[in-house]
């Protein structure tokens, strides 16, 4: 049976005018949302929050301004990331060349084989098929590979904005150089040749990322062979008319840091195919890449890599060494990224020995205005740090710093005071890290230990507000204990089984660099004023006793004029033994002279105890008197 239908029968309109109402309350809802998307993209709801706040501002009193003023704290005066420096301008990247005109074909170059005709012979859109598939190793494996086809490379790896295809470039680059230098080292074939890409096309790729001729070599004595001019003389450059686009540009990480890389390599297979004055202009050019803002954030290992193996290809170190520290001061003026330059440098010997000496380098610029020193020997002498720690402390980088600018904060002056403090601290830090600590400074690093803790840490007041000192006398604290760490470690001065704590003043090192101990001759007199002192309280208690010894005769004698005669006899002798026991023991006790050498003889012994009683004998009638 079924049940009845609940439904009621009703009527639908669909007419015309209720359609154009839906569509027109659509419209609306469309528009209402596109206003509220374009009003917080423009930031206009934070507008109207920050409008709310300056009139909540308004009504705090003076009293709770005050309040807020006396417990705020400040703590980001010291960064932790150097500021680093502009080097490239990115609306000038790709004017010299780009992905697009770089083309193989125009490389007059005659293939030989099936392989190289397919990759002289296709287009660009087909580079990236042939770098997946290892075209270019299967061509030149066993054929030299011109210079025109390297050069392409390296100049697509440069630009390509894909990370991919550029990394699939630096590894074709890496096996043909390989390929190379294995035909000339096992099998001897001369018609093989490592493509180094030259100091020219080095500059030209950097240029064309957009970086100019005149930051890239600054120093007007160390220019390379060729000008800017020459360098641009048949290349077209484009004008790029000026973008309206608002959208920051990226910065090509991954093309700088395979030049980086496949240069590294080059220097590895081939220590000698630059000269130590190409070396030297690509140390600067390496240096300043690396002080680029927004490579600052990145990894700098390639830096690490690339100025190890520059440092160890340099022939003639000794000759290079001044010039080499000369040409990295000019780099920069910030004391942080100063910093940053001495910490790229390797640990190897010869990085330390170039980091220590850049370090003094720097110290002297920021404190003497400029680098007034300049390294005479590979080894620094720590003494030559000693006129520069009485400088570093706070308060005298303050008064320098308001004699320039009078017009600035005193919080703000006190600020920047302590974090050039802590600029110049961990310069002294790095150039205190010697490879070898010899004994013979260690007289320089105890004057360093007592100069750093007199003018620096006693200098630092710290504060609750101000935790940027804190931090600064945490890096004097872990300076000195590194200095402790070493002295301990070494041994002590002049063949002494302890170190004794000495004035400064005592210390002194000579021309020579040999670190002397100058000995005081006021312990000397002292210790002999203690011998003289107690050899005087030795015949002092020996007369006591002896008028002690006299003391008990008298009242023996007496007593003898009330007993017999036999008595008293007995009693003086009995004394006499005493005493010459006495006697007897104290030559034993008492110690030779300087002048003896060789003991009294018995009979000298004797007649001394032969003496001694007639003398007791003689004040007899005086003490009875």
């Amino acid at each position: 049976r079924l049940l009845p239908s609940t439904t009621k029968p009703g009527v639908y309109k669909n007419n015309l005018d209720q359609m154009l109402k839906e569509i027109n309350s659509n419209k609306k809802a469309k528009e209402i949302e596109a206003q509220l998307l374009t009003a917080c993209k423009e930031d206009l709801l934070r507008l109207a929050e920050y409008e709310e706040a300056e009139e909540n501002q308004v009504e705090i009193t003076t009293e709770h301004q005050e309040f807020l003023q006396h417990f705020s704290l400040m703590s980001a005066a010291i960064r932790e990331i150097p500021p680093g420096e502009v080097v490239f301008n990115l609306e000038k990247f790709g004017q010299i060349f780009d992905q697009e005109t770089l083309q193989l074909r125009q490389c007059l170059v005659n293939p030989q084989g099936t392989s190289q005709k397919t990759l002289l012979w296709s287009s660009p859109a087909q580079l990236r098929l042939h770098l997946n598939i290892g075209l270019f190793e299967e061509a030149y494996s066993s054929s030299p590979c011109p210079a025109q086809v390297t050069r392409f490379l390296f100049k697509m790896m440069s630009v390509h904005s894909e990370k991919i295809v550029s990394d699939k470039i630096l590894h074709a680059l890496c096996d043909i150089a390989c390929s190379a230098a294995y035909q000339i080292v096992n099998n001897e074939h001369q018609q093989f040749e490592v493509w180094v890409p030259s100091l020219a096309d080095v500059t030209l790729v950097l240029m064309n990322m957009g970086a100019a001729f005149v930051t890239l070599f600054p120093f007007e004595n160390l220019q390379p062979l060729f000008t800017e001019g020459e360098l641009l003389e048949d290349v077209y450059i484009k004008s790029k008319s000026p973008s309206n686009n608002k959208e920051e540009i990226i910065f090509p990480e991954h093309n700088c840091t395979n030049i980086l890389k496949y240069l590294s390599y080059c220097m590895g297979l081939c220590p000698h195919a630059y000269s130590d004055d190409e070396v030297l202009l690509l140390l600067t050019v390496v240096g300043r890449i690396s002080l680029e803002t927004r490579r600052i954030l990145q990894s700098n290992v390639e830096v690490s890599c690339l100025l190890y193996k520059m440092i160890n290809n340099i022939r003639d170190w000794s000759s290079m060494l001044p010039r080499v520290c000369k040409a990295l001061i000019v780099l920069t003026d910030d004391h942080h990224n100063m910093c940053l330059l001495v910490q790229l440098l390797p640990d190897s010997i010869r990085g330390k020995r170039l980091r220590c000496h850049l370090s003094l380098c720097f110290i002297s610029k920021l404190l003497d205005g400029d680098c007034t020193y300049s390294p005479m020997e590979e080894e620094l002498q720590l003494a030559e740090l000693r006129p520069y720690l009485p400088q570093i402390q706070p308060s005298a980088l303050l008064r320098r710093i308001q004699q320039k600018d009078k017009e600035e904060d005193l919080a703000t002056q006190d600020q920047q005071a302590y974090y050039l403090c802590y600029s110049l601290l961990t310069l002294t830090n790095e150039a205190s890290s010697l490879q070898v600590f010899r004994p013979d400074q260690k007289a320089q690093l105890l004057v360093l230990s007592s100069e750093l803790e007199t003018h620096v840490k006693c200098d630092i007041r710290e504060s609750e507000k101000c935790l940027y000192r804190s931090k600064v006398k945490d890096l004097v604290a872990r300076i000195y204990t590194k200095w402790q760490m070493l002295l301990q470690k070494t041994r002590p001065l002049n063949g002494k089984l302890y170190d004794y704590w000495q004035p400064v003043e005592t210390f002194n090192t000579e021309d020579d660099g040999e670190a002397t101990f100058i000995e005081d001759d006021e312990d000397k007199d002292t210790t002999l004023i203690d011998e003289n002192d107690t050899m005087i309280t030795k015949e002092e208690e020996k007369e006591t006793e002896k008028m002690e010894v006299k003391e008990d005769t008298e009242i023996v004698e007496s007593l003898g004029d009330k007993e017999d005669d036999t008595k008293t006899s007995e009693v003086k002798a009995a004394v006499e033994e005493g005493t010459d026991h006495f006697n007897q023991a104290m030559l034993v006790m008492q110690p030779p002279a300087m002048d003896e050498q060789n003991d009294p003889s018995p009979k000298e012994c004797t007649d001394m105890e032969k003496e001694t009683p007639g003398r007791e004998e003689e004040s007899h009638p005086d003490a009875i008197m």
